[in-house]
């Protein structure tokens, strides 16, 4: 995505402007210059107001001040800007208005309205929305459109001013997932699209694929498969529901956290109180190591509990049964190709193939009905060795639940002794913090801290029974899934849902497994990309670490931790992780449309060196950069961008509602 102009008519400062934008290869940065206040950040938000139809200003009104005042009774006035980009080998000429009428008394503002005009590469011409075969609506086609060129969710991430730079370092570095910042990633290298597949899959939605195949087993299917779907769908209802609780008890947790380490730091500022904090954080997190060990080993005796209970209580009966049959003389009796159909036929025509008479009663007939047992359907001899076979497999291997259970059992008996003995040190501590002798501020704190832990203790506690109501509900699902599975395939309605049902999984999983390693290795280059820009902004034994949630973290001197975000680290971490994502959307696709960088002021908070870094490395990552800068600015950007500016213009304020732009 290049932008080539933009035209304001009566948007706010400017009356009649119309800018063309460098578009080089080489010489592809435009540098606007001009005081506060003269219309660079009311430039800025026209982008995003063509494009979206929302701005950031307090004052709504866009209409031009001086226009607005000299509006009469029944007269009206237009603003407009029109945006000319091109985008995938296409020419867009996005066109948004607003009406503004005058009343008797006050203005009237009327809803903004956008058209887009597309030209092609062969100069063919088409207005979105105007075809009537277009199943789309016309808000929606343009909708879809725009989405297409730049999803506003991404659109943060290249039209920014300094606000905006500081709220976005904040989020990435707030220890907290940033779900504007995955998906800016996810857009930008090309994991949505994986992504929108799964979703489209998902077995736990329905009106997913899968969700629909499922729904479809109701109709002209037997009694139980019905009742079986219903099991199933409002099992996994509860399962999404508990799934949901979960992350909102993570987001609790972590906000707890949050303000425990608040307060704790506050702590930490009297003096009285320093050296007890310490202690105090290192038994907590003592308490929380040995808690999330005891967790593990309890989760792992249920996990060998709930996976080999059936093997280990059976296996008894099994290895006698086996036994009991090794002992019989059933093996060897089955009749090669012979059916139980055939024998009935003798038996009712009372006539052996070899011509001797089946009276009922007879030694020969009672003969010929023994033979019943050893033939298909109902062949003993078959289903002994199918059972003898499954019994073998079942239990091949040296196994002990035991043994097992036990080794869980002491191994959580051992980290609840670790905990009480800590929790003991940490009441002794805690009493001194609430003591005499430390100021009233700090039980205050510390009394707040002991309610947030208390909150977590209970979120813990319900998360827990839901991880284990999730485990539940999993191997309930899985087994009214596989009786649904064995019946449909005996019911010729719902073998082809069936089929069809389980080819979809096999896609779903297999994506989820795409996504996943390709979400790893994305990230991998990720962190590794956004350092080598970041050591170009800050030098020293300072790297940064992505971690699980996309939040970013700071690494010094091998310890990681959350990122202090001075102005200065936040637009380096900014630019260092836009330079990261271009860099991997241009490998994943050498000749996809990247998007240009519009800044206003992103320079004015930055010393000297660093906007050098800034100037060199912007350029050489963006197909295109649009920057506004104070004057005072200018003169270290121009030096630092000499060999990029493709164009430089000037803000020139004629009085307090109107600017030029020359």
């Amino acid at each position: 995505m290049r932008i080539q102009s933009i035209e304001l008519e009566n948007f706010r400062q400017f009356q009649n402007e119309k800018i063309e934008f460098a578009t080089g290869k080489r010489k592809n940065v435009t540098l606007i210059m001009g005081d506060n206040g003269a219309g660079k950040t009311s430039l800025a938000q026209a982008f995003f107001w063509c494009l979206y139809g929302s701005v950031s200003f307090q004052d709504k009104v866009l209409l031009n001040r001086n226009r607005l005042n000299y509006l009469t009774p029944g007269k009206s006035a237009t603003v407009t800007v029109r945006l000319l980009l091109e985008h995938n080998q296409r020419q867009y000429t996005i066109i948004r208005t607003q009406d503004y009428l005058m009343g008797n008394k006050d203005v009237s503002v009327r809803n903004s309205e956008i058209n887009i005009k597309v030209t092609d590469s062969q100069g063919n011409t088409s207005w979105v929305g105007s075809n009537k075969t277009n199943p789309l609506s016309r808000s929606q086609a343009i909708e879809s459109e725009i989405n297409d060129i730049l999803p506003r969710e991404l659109s943060r991430y290249f039209f920014f001013d300094g606000e905006k730079i500081e709220s976005l370092s904040k989020e990435i570095s707030s220890g907290k997932k940033s779900n504007s910042f995955v998906e800016a990633v996810n857009s930008l290298t090309g994991l949505r699209a994986i992504q929108k597949a799964i979703e489209h899959l998902n077995p736990n939605l329905s009106k997913s694929v899968i969700g629909q195949f499922n729904a479809e087993y109701i109709s002209g299917g037997s009694e139980k498969i019905k009742d079986l779907t219903e099991e199933i769908t409002n099992a996994k209802a509860k399962l999404a529901n508990n799934i949901d609780r979960c992350e909102e008890i993570k987001t609790e947790k972590q906000n707890n956290a949050d303000f425990i380490s608040k307060y704790s730091n506050e702590i930490k500022q009297y003096e009285d109180a320093a050296k007890l904090q310490v202690s105090k954080e290192l038994c907590e997190k003592e308490i929380r190591n040995y808690t999330e060990y005891k967790y593990n080993h309890l989760q792992s005796l249920f996990s060998d509990f709930s996976k080999n209970f059936n093997r280990y209580a059976s296996l008894k009966m099994v290895r006698d049964a086996l036994v009991t049959i090794n002992n019989s003389n059933v093996k060897g009796k089955d009749i090669p190709n012979m059916h139980a159909n055939t024998i009935n036929y003798l038996l009712e025509r009372g006539i052996c193939i070899c011509g001797t008479p089946l009276e009922k009663g007879s030694e020969h007939y009672k003969c010929m009905q023994a033979l019943l047992e050893y033939l298909p359907p109902h062949s003993l001899g078959v289903a002994v060795g199918n059972f003898v076979q499954r019994a073998k497999e079942r239990n091949q291997g040296e196994f002990n639940l035991l043994d097992s259970l036990k080794t869980s059992y002491e191994q959580i008996g051992e980290e609840e002794s670790r905990i009480e003995n800590k929790k003991e040190e940490l009441a002794a501590i805690s009493q001194k913090l609430s003591g005499d002798d430390v100021r009233e501020r700090v039980r205050e704190l510390n009394g707040m801290i002991n309610v947030c832990k208390l909150n977590n203790q209970r979120l813990e506690r319900e998360y827990f029974r839901l991880a284990q109501q999730q485990g539940e509900l999993g191997q309930t699902i899985k087994n009214a899934e596989n009786e649904r599975s064995n019946l449909a395939l005996k019911d010729k309605n719902n073998i082809k849902i069936e089929i069809s049902r389980n080819y979809a999984q096999a896609i779903y999983a297999y994506l989820s497994s795409q996504y996943r390693n390709k979400e790893q290795s994305v990230k991998e280059k990720l962190q590794k990309y956004i350092n080598e820009n970041f050591k170009k902004f800050f030098n020293g034994d300072i790297s940064l670490h992505i971690d699980p949630k996309y939040s970013i973290k700071v690494v010094v001197t091998g310890k990681v931790d959350t990122l202090e975000t001075s102005t200065g680290q936040g637009i380096a971490v900014i630019f260092a992780f836009l330079a990261a994502v271009i860099r991997i959307a241009k490998e994943n696709d050498e000749n996809a449309d990247t998007y240009p960088i519009v800044m206003d002021a992103p320079l004015s908070t930055l010393d000297k060196e660093r906007i050098k870094s800034v100037c060199v490395t912007l350029p050489s990552i963006a197909d295109q950069v649009i920057v506004f800068i104070k004057d005072t600015d200018g003169e270290v950007a121009e030096q630092n961008l000499d060999n990029r500016i493709g164009k430089k213009l000037y803000f020139n304020k004629i009085d307090q509602y109107t600017t030029e732009i020359r």
